[in-house]
Formats: structure tokens, sequence, C-alpha cells
């Protein structure tokens, strides 16, 4: 069962503050090159890490610390593989500007004209790894949604419950109700007995 993060009634946090996440996905997409980052194969990329840092930001204040701590390994692993991916295209960019290059050229230019059809294939078997890691990564998003949507569902059914118990008459499945019935039940007993 997921543990949420506790809040008074007013909604606001508990004072111990949401864990802050170490590195963010936006900024793993953007290290290195910046020139090459502006490409427009690093858009999906771009998108892709920033659903996955709100996800992780709407976690961390939703869940305790100990619960959120437990995400710390599959986290360090998702950004891995943001990082990879990203590496991966920044290959491809610098690829298909030789790729052009060399498709542009006359044939008796270079003596390189020979390799472009080696480089077109990497650059497909590169690009079919790309989607499948881009595939990856969109999957362990929608896993942190579905453990967010857990999160505050319980949350609310929480509040609810504890809102029961404060309102000025014991609603039905409260503590309270529970325990007016047992009382009643017990002076019942008591009468009879008497």
């Amino acid at each position: 069962m997921t543990r949420f993060r506790t809040r008074l009634t007013f909604g606001s946090p508990r004072s111990n503050p949401a864990p802050t996440i170490r590195r963010a996905a936006v900024q793993t997409v953007m290290g290195g090159d910046s020139a090459t980052r502006t490409h427009v194969q690093f858009a999906a990329m771009f998108v892709l890490a920033q659903d996955y840092d709100d996800v992780m930001r709407s976690l961390a204040s939703n869940l305790d610390s100990m619960e959120y701590g437990k995400l710390d390994f599959n986290d360090q692993q998702s950004l891995a593989l943001f990082s990879r991916v990203t590496a991966v295209i920044s290959d491809m960019v610098h690829r298909g500007e030789r790729i052009a290059a060399l498709s542009m050229a006359p044939e008796h230019a270079t003596t390189e004209r020979a390799g472009l059809a080696a480089l077109e294939a990497r650059q497909a078997t590169e690009q079919a790894l790309v989607e499948e890691g881009r595939a990856a990564i969109a999957a362990d998003i929608a896993g942190l949604r579905a453990l967010l949507a857990d999160a505050r569902a319980e949350y609310r059914s929480e509040a609810a419950r504890q809102l029961q118990d404060v309102t000025p008459y014991p609603q039905a499945g409260s503590a309270a109700a529970e325990l007016s019935i047992l009382l009643s039940s017990q002076r019942i007993r008591h009468q009879h007995s008497q």
C-alpha cells in the first residue's frame, strides 16, 4: 500500500519538507553540447523529460519520505536511460550531417562515398534503439502516474474518513458511528438487565 504524505486540515504539508530531486530529466537531456540540444530530434526527449520531472515532483509532495525514497533506484535507472538515449540522438545528429554532406558531394570528389550505405544503415539501427528507449521511458512515466493516482486516491479516502469523524453527527461508516452503535447496544443491554 502506498504511504502518502499526511496533510493538515487546510491542505498544507507537515513540517517535514518534500524530498528534493537530486537530478532532473530535463537537466540530463540538456547536458553536453547545447548547440546540438536545440536540434529538432531532441524535441520528443524534452517533452518526455518535462513529463517525467512533473510526475516526480508530484510524487515528492504526495508520498512520505520513506515511500519516496524507495523510488531512488528506479529514478536513477530512468535518468540513465534518458542520458543514453540523448547521447545516441546526439550521435545521430552529427552522423545525419555527415550523411547529408556525403550525399550532396559529387561521386569523384570523395573516397568516402562507399561508406555512405554503412552510415545510413547505422543511422537506421540507432533510430530503432532511440524509439525503443523512448517507449521504455514513456512506460516508466505511465507507471509513476499510476502510483501518483493511487497515492491521491488513498489520500482522498483517508481525508474523507477523517472528515466523517469530525462532523457534528457521526456519519455512516465512520469510527464514531461504529462506536455510537456499540454504546447504544451496551445501554440497551444494561436497561434489560435492570
